[in-house]
């Protein structure tokens, strides 16, 4: 991940509308595939990143292959959501 400026909804409202396909289902962190196009990586009852299908991000979350991947992967978006907004020092 980098400084894209894409939109990226944290909180999974946009793509929310569809239906997804889980593709990594850990009891803790998972990956989906939905509808529209976009992935999501998120943690379970908590927050999750979902990204369209032209960010950059869409294809790193298509290659997640097991929970500790998709954790990974979370813990990079939770890290930059926090620099962009200032809240990591």
């Amino acid at each position: 991940m980098g400084n894209e400026t894409q939109s990226v909804d944290v909180l999974c409202t946009a793509a929310r509308r569809g239906t997804f396909t889980i593709l990594v289902d850990g009891p803790e962190y998972f990956t989906a595939r939905l509808a529209n196009g976009w992935v999501r990586v998120g943690c379970v009852g908590s927050y999750c990143f979902d990204f369209p299908a032209d960010h950059p991000t869409n294809a790193e979350v298509l290659a997640v292959t097991n929970e500790a991947e998709a954790e990974y992967l979370f813990d990079i978006c939770v890290g930059e959501l926090f620099a962009h907004v200032g809240g990591a020092k």
